[in-house]
């Protein structure tokens, strides 16, 4: 029995000597995947480095854009207030218009009518122009016949 215990021996080292081998060699497969892996993880990890940092860079360029809004947000409300002032400028400036074109109508209407006053003091003047004209003529008719009468009471006088 000893016999064939050692041949069974033998036969189950050979055996296990074989998995051994072929164990051996998985071994070897497996450390070369680990060691792809390794490499794999330390790339993943430079990778991963570099997202970290393009990471911090996008927040502090984040961080500038914020303030760049704020700062715009600022900037529209400043506006938004120059727009009010300016539209109540508008309105004010629209009623001012709107009462110098009446202002405007009345003068225009005080105008036409002050032409016509002249017109009539013209003719009025023109009137009086020759009214003083006949006057005049009538002062020399006037005149005339005061001489012509004084010479008749000289006249009168003398033949006395």
């Amino acid at each position: 029995m000893a016999e064939v215990t050692n041949e069974l021996l033998l036969t189950a080292i050979k055996e296990l000597s074989g998995e051994v081998l072929s164990m051996k060699a998985e071994m070897k497969e497996m450390k070369a995947d680990i060691a792809g892996l390794k490499q794999d993880v330390a790339e993943l990890k430079q990778d991963v480095a570099v997202l970290k940092q393009d990471v911090a860079s996008l927040k502090s360029e984040m961080a500038e854009v914020k303030q760049d809004i704020a700062v715009l947000k600022q900037d529209v409300a400043g506006l938004k207030q120059d727009v009010a002032v300016l539209k109540q400028d508008v309105s004010g400036l629209k009623q001012d218009v709107a009462v110098l074109k009446q202002d405007v109508a009345f003068l225009k209407n005080e105008r036409a009518e002050v032409k016509q006053d002249i017109a009539g003091m013209k003719k009025d003047l023109d009137n009086l122009d020759n009214y003083y004209a006949r006057l005049d003529d009538k002062m020399d008719v006037l005149f005339e016949d005061l001489i012509s009468v004084k010479t008749d009471i000289r006249h009168l006088k003398k033949a006395r």
